[in-house]
């Protein structure tokens, strides 16, 4: 007779939860995620709508979706090595006639700037530079 390994004996786990109960937390789970479902699907409606309605660039407007979600400093990281990376390629020279992703780069430049040269200076700020 062949000997091999013995088998290993089956342990059976129990639970101390109630057959009530197990179907009370899989009928939750399974509305919860039905409703999870339809909340994607009418979030996933208003970008749709949106971008029909307003002719918005899919892709750009998920992306702003996404930085909407960041905390600010995250955002700013990331907004800062987006605009890197695209110089760093060369993505703005590749301009027609027709572009004008410089002239509004240089408009969101001077508008954030007097925006900002109208607030005042943060006096902790203030304190720890001077």
């Amino acid at each position: 007779m062949a000997r091999g390994r013995p088998k290993k004996s089956i342990v059976t786990t129990t639970s101390e939860i109630s057959k009530e109960e197990i179907k009370r937390v899989l009928r939750d789970y399974q509305s919860n995620a039905a409703d999870a479902v339809e909340a994607a699907g009418a979030a996933g409606q208003v970008v749709k709508s949106a971008i029909e309605r307003h002719n918005l660039n899919r892709k750009a407007l998920r992306f702003t979706l996404g930085l909407a979600k960041m905390d600010p400093a995250k955002r700013q990281t990331t907004l800062r090595c987006l605009l890197e990376y695209a110089h760093k390629l060369d993505m703005f020279s590749d301009t027609d006639a027709f572009d004008d992703i410089l002239d509004r780069m240089e408009n969101i430049v001077t508008e954030v700037r007097e925006r900002g040269g109208a607030r005042s200076a943060d006096p902790v700020v203030s304190q720890t530079v001077n």
